[in-house]
This record gives C-alpha cells, structure tokens and sequence, in this order.
C-alpha cells in the first residue's frame, strides 16, 4: 500500500534530485564563463514548468468518487488508484503516456548510474569493475525503492540535509582558500554574445531543473497537493544558489577552458581547497555530497519508472508487493545493461548533456505537460450537455449530497 509525503518530504526530495550528479557534473556548459548567469535565468524559467506540473498535479489529485462509508472526508490524500497519466488523460492516453514516460525514466537512470559508476571508478575505487560498482547501487536503489516513495522520503530527510551542508561548506572553504578563487577569470560577462548564453539556459534547464518532472509520477502520494509547488520552488531557488556559487568557484579556480575541458571540474576544484596545512585534501566531502545526492536521485528515478510501468500494464498502484518488487528488479536489470553502453567515454557523456539532451528532454519536460494541460483546460470550457451525467460533489448542500 502507497504512503503519502508531506511538502517538506516533497521539498527534501525536490533538492535530492536536482543535487543528485549537478554538484560535480559540469551544468549549463555552453555559456563557458557565464554559465552561472545561465543558472540564474533558467531558475527563473523552470519556475514556469513548475507551475505547470502544478495544475497537472492538482488536477490529477481531484478525487473522482466519494469517499467510501466510513471514511473521513477531511482526510487529505487520493481517493483514485490511478496513475497520474491516467487520471489526467483517460485509461488508453494515460498508458501510451506511461510508457513514453517509461523509456525516458529509465534512460535517465542509465544516465545517472552511468555517472555514478564512472566517477566512483574513477577516484575513489578504481581498480573495481564498473559492473560491481553497478550490481552495488543498483541492489541498495531497488531495496529503498521497496520501501515505496515515503520510505524514500524519510531516507532523504536523513542524508540530504547532511550532504546539502556539506556542500555548501565545501563551497565555503573553497573561497577562503587564499588566491585560489580569481573573480577576474568569469569577466568580461557576455564575451562571446548571447547565444552561448541561451544554449547553457536550454542545458541547465534540461539538466537539472527540468527533471524535477520525475516527481509527476508521484501525484497519487501528496498529501497537500496543494503546496507541491511552493516546496518545488524553494528547492529550485536553494539548490540554483549552490549551482551557481559552484559554477562561479570552477571558472575561478581552473579558468574556462580548463573547466571546459574536464569531466569533473568541481572535484579538481576542490582537490586545490588549502587553508593553512590544517585544512586541505577536502574532495571526500565533495564524494560524500555526490554520492548521497545521486543515489536518491537514482532510487527516486526508478520508483518512477516502476510506478510508470504498472500504468501502462494497467496494475493498480497499491499493487501487492512481490508484484512491485519483480518490476523493480526487472527495471534495475534495463537500466544496468544500457549504462554500460551507453557512452564510449565521460565527454561523450558530458557532450550529450550540453548538446543534444536539451532538445531530447524538453519533450518530457515542457512539451507533453503543456498540451496536456492545453487539453484539459479545453475540455473543461467546453458546455456539457443535458444528457450527460454531473460529476458527484464532496459533500455540503447540492445534488450530489446525502
């Protein structure tokens, strides 16, 4: 059986995925100088998308029946055992949506544990095949996924306050290392004009912000549907403020082209943190941060795709858990065997994000939500005819009151 989140579960989830690989993968990578300038302005433009995923949140969480007898109709929560797509579009649209939805979750999460694999193979265990680092996360995401997404909530609210602080004080050291943070390095702002500008916007805006759409397919378990979008808000102006201080140190610390060159820039940044000879050799804060972030990202990310999966199949979300748990395996398998082949190299990865995802992911972000919600709004200004049934109300004084 589903639980519910509150908003601050929501919030804490809401930072989790958008620090989940951004904290040490390059963001808004096109703008090169100014891409914190980037960062800025498609926070400002993802709170556009947010409002959207807001109306398609509420309106997935409209209760369809009545309660049944017995029950109390103040409770907060769902009523209906449909997925959101379903809710939103009807039983035929709604699974052809859930499976669209399927394909792009699970190569995200192909992505993020392609990520994972790679960094951690890297620096800290690089003598370990990418295929145990893979069996490892991929195990422990499918256990917590178990747990369904409040059991998930509750995990994040243990290690994301932790690693969000970490980060921000790694940051923080990161300028008080005498001479190490050269300002001069990010001016003159628009050096190169305005389209490098736009390209990071688009780049940032796919990645991270716009994946915050990984979180419409839990529309079912909020229990204030209502404050989805003030916790998804502030999430976006707190991380945006971390990004872009991050992004200020890397093109202070190494310069542009340097950064631009680097699959990691922010774990060589901060490799350089030195504070006397008391404090330095910090990055294990940095891994600590990232690690933490990226594996609530990648369980967020699978639960989705599982919740996705059982629409499509037509199963109801309050499936038994064996049923749910072979999904889960069977999902965490997908994703294990495309990560390994998903790229030749980091910068063909790094490249992907920076040029060719923003245009992929904007379909799953923007434009599917938008017509959908384009579609309900018409069809709610359209006149209902006589002979058509009146939907039920909730209760007080109308035709639909006992």
């Amino acid at each position: 059986m589903q639980g519910l989140i509150s908003a601050r579960q929501t919030y804490i989830l809401a930072i989790g995925l958008l620090t989940g690989t951004s904290t040490l993968v390059p963001v808004a990578a096109p703008a090169g100088a100014d891409r914190w300038l980037a960062i800025l302005l498609a926070a400002g433009v993802a709170l556009g998308y947010v409002r959207i995923w807001q109306a398609l949140v509420e309106q997935a969480a409209v209760p369809a029946f009545l309660p049944p007898v017995g029950t109390d109709p103040a409770q907060p929560g769902p009523t209906t055992p449909d997925g959101i797509w379903s809710s939103l579009a009807g039983p035929v649209t709604g699974r052809l949506l859930a499976s669209v939805y399927l394909l792009f979750f699970i190569h995200l999460e192909a992505m993020t544990l392609h990520e994972i694999t790679t960094i951690i193979g890297t620096v800290p265990l690089p003598r370990t095949p990418r295929p145990i680092l893979s069996v490892l996360f991929l195990g422990l995401a499918v256990w917590a996924a178990s747990q369904e997404i409040e059991g998930v909530a509750r995990l994040a609210e243990v290690v994301i306050p932790l690693s969000f602080a970490a980060s921000a004080i790694v940051l923080v050291l990161s300028f008080l290392t005498p001479h190490l943070v050269e300002i001069d390095r990010l001016l003159p702002v628009l050096d190169h004009g305005w389209r490098p500008l736009a390209q990071g916007l688009f780049s940032a805006l796919a990645f991270p912000l716009g994946e915050l759409v990984t979180l419409l397919p839990f529309a079912a378990s909020y229990r204030h549907p209502q404050r989805w979008e003030g916790s998804v808000v502030r999430a976006i102006g707190l991380v945006g403020l971390l990004l872009i201080g991050l992004s200020i140190r890397n093109v202070g610390v190494l310069g542009v082209e340097e950064v631009s060159r680097l699959p990691f820039p922010g774990l060589v940044a901060v490799e350089l943190v030195q504070i006397g000879h008391f404090i330095e050799r910090i990055e294990a804060l940095a891994l600590f941060v990232w690690v933490n972030g990226s594996f609530v990202k990648l369980t967020v990310g699978l639960l989705a795709a599982q919740r996705s999966l059982l629409e499509m199949l037509g199963i109801p979300l309050s499936s038994p858990q064996p049923v749910s748990s072979r999904l889960l395996i069977a999902l965490a398998f997908t994703v294990g065997a495309l990560s390994t082949g998903l790229y030749k190299t980091v910068m063909d990865a790094t490249h992907f994000l920076s040029e060719a995802y923003p245009l992929y992911a904007l379909l799953f972000e923007l434009v599917i939500p938008a017509v959908l919600l384009a579609t309900l709004f018409r069809r709610r200004r359209q006149p209902v005819r006589a002979d058509q049934p009146q939907p039920t109300s909730r209760g007080g004084d109308g035709p639909g009151a006992q």
